[in-house]
């Protein structure tokens, strides 16, 4: 008996077909436009590292992208990046496979949401503290990624290529620190037996703008320039923030202050329009042991960040600076100027006695 296949049966079988293939050939022929990064440059705690932009969280970096071949169109817009266990971002863009289509790719981290502007593949960070204490919990750090400038889908898989990734269509970022990092430790001169100094409080000498901004100098290499808002080079220091307040008693040699050590610091030029920062710590001195010992509080001392040389202190960017506060009060010694000689009394003031 012959069997008859409907026409509605073909039909459906058809396209049965046809949309197994067509999905099975998207799935092959188009690649998602993917990121990753695979180092951060020089980092210590509380830094943005390797490791806390892989683990789970939000805006680990943000992401500007341009196309300029063989047509011009915005790829990205501060696209932000985070991390489950693989780098995700919401805006689905895919790869022109073309050998003539170039790309540019533009990084940092963390994710901000303002206070960033990518203009020509050059960022601008506004709203910057001059120098600010780093905490545990919170991330002040900024990096910016090398750019990926005439970047090609063929190099997202070319192991040969420096800064590729093993998976199909991902761009590589290799990111370095655009700010400066400071570490304080403190210690005393040789005192006299018995003698200890306990500091209270350290107090910063900075700029009294407010904010400071840094601009990306180019697009081809992670340098810029810092310019601060509304500051004067001949304006004296205040000492509005306090970078740590407790009691901690120094010795010889040279320690970090619990909570208050490690600084996120604008990068400054001595040479051009800025000034030295200055420090002030207060601190007690406590004289003698036991029930005989007697403390002196609330007493000052200031100074300025100088280089070994005794130059102001110049913090470029990327560079990790240790600055070792001696807190040296200067002994009570007494000497002897003069001893005025005997002046001569007047005639009329001189006496006389008659012994006759």
């Amino acid at each position: 008996m012959k069997k008859y296949i409907t026409l509605a049966a073909v039909v459906a079988m058809m396209a049965s077909c046809s949309d197994n293939t067509m999905k099975n050939d998207i799935q092959e022929d188009v690649v998602e436009i993917g990121f990753s990064s695979s180092f951060v440059d020089n980092t210590t705690k509380a830094d943005i590292t390797l490791d806390w932009m892989k683990t789970a969280g939000e805006g680990k970096f943000g992401v500007y992208s341009d196309k300029t071949a063989p047509t011009a169109f915005t790829v990205f817009t501060n696209e932000k990046v985070n991390y489950t266990t693989d780098w995700v971002h919401s805006t689905v863009r895919y790869w022109d496979k073309g050998a003539s289509a170039l790309y540019n790719f533009y990084a940092y981290s963390p994710y901000m949401a303002s206070n960033v502007a990518c203009n020509s593949g050059k960022f601008t960070f506004s709203g910057l503290s001059v120098f600010k204490a780093i905490k545990a919990d919170q991330i002040d750090d900024i990096c910016v990624a090398d750019p990926k400038l005439e970047w090609t889908y063929a190099k997202t898989h070319d192991g040969n290529l420096t800064g590729t990734s093993a998976a199909d269509g991902h761009v590589t970022f290799d990111f370095k620190h655009i700010l400066s990092k400071v570490i304080f430790k403190f210690k005393t001169p040789d005192l006299a037996t018995g003698t200890t100094i306990t500091i209270t409080k350290v107090e910063l000498g900075v700029p009294s703008a407010t904010s400071a901004s840094w601009t990306q100098t180019a697009n081809s290499a992670v340098a810029g320039t810092t310019t601060f808002g509304g500051y004067s080079a001949s304006e004296t220091d205040t000492y509005a923030t306090t970078q740590f307040s407790g009691s901690q008693a120094l010795t010889t040699t040279a320690t970090a202050l619990t909570g208050g050590d490690e600084y996120i610091v604008v990068p400054t030029n001595a040479d051009q329009d800025t000034h030295a920062i200055s420090i002030k710590v207060t601190y007690n001195i406590t004289y003698g042991t036991g029930d005989g010992a007697v403390t002196e509080t609330g007493c000052i001392a200031t100074g300025e960040i100088k280089t070994s040389e005794n130059k102001d202190m110049d913090f470029i960017q990327n560079y990790l600076y240790t600055i070792n506060v001696t807190v040296g009060p200067a002994t009570i010694e007494f000497d002897v100027n003069s001893v005025q000689g005997w002046t001569n009394a007047a005639d009329a003031n001189n006496g006389s006695v008659n012994l006759q």
